[in-house]
């Protein structure tokens, strides 16, 4: 897409110079996928603007760093335990979210948006319960507390519980059990954009 005017994106002026405008909106985005429960939908929508930022950053001038390299993180969450599928997905989200803050152009950046759709994906679908309970309140944008699913998960293995086919026999107030039906509800979500 062709930008007309793109001091609408990086409104350049003596108080600002065009670098420090472009490295400012870039920490913006990057702080906001870093934070922002990953989706599909909104995070398509927020790396076309910030593809438009870039476009205009180009045409003002700037030279977008390229030199990058864009590793994938593809961890296959094969294993029917509970606590070491917790225990990869903490580790790769970890490590996207560095990648995601050390990104230094609009590729990095959008190579570990997108890797974290697909970790947060893979992630879910070890969760997917077989029917959701309808008078459940579970937000979707509610992520639960890492320690709160740590110590979740330590409940569930010390009852001599490890697997997820056994998540089904949780109460409805269970920490695990509302991480299922969010997760659920997540990749429901997901099949519908």
């Amino acid at each position: 897409m062709a930008i007309s005017n793109p001091l609408i994106f990086l409104p350049v002026n003596e108080d600002h110079s065009l670098q420090d405008l472009y490295d400012e909106k870039l920490f913006e985005y990057r702080q906001f996928f870093s934070r922002q429960l990953p989706t599909t939908k909104l995070f398509s929508a927020k790396l076309k603007k910030l593809k438009q930022i870039t476009e205009a950053f180009v045409l003002l001038g700037g030279e977008e760093n390229n030199i990058e390299s864009f590793s994938m993180v593809e961890q296959s969450y094969e294993s029917i335990d509970v606590k070491d599928v917790v225990s990869m997905f903490q580790s790769d989200r970890n490590e996207l979210k560095l990648r995601m803050n050390n990104g230094q152009s609009y590729n990095a950046i959008e190579s570990s948006a997108m890797q974290m759709i697909e970790n947060y994906k893979r992630y879910a679908q070890c969760w997917l319960l077989k029917s959701i309970p309808e008078n459940h309140q579970i937000k979707l944008s509610e992520e639960i507390d890492e320690m709160s699913l740590l110590e979740g998960v330590k409940e569930f293995n010390e009852s001599g519980k490890t697997s997820f086919d056994e998540l089904n026999s949780l109460s409805m107030d269970n920490v695990l059990y509302k991480e299922a039906i969010r997760l659920s509800l997540w990749l429901k979500f997901e099949e519908n954009v």
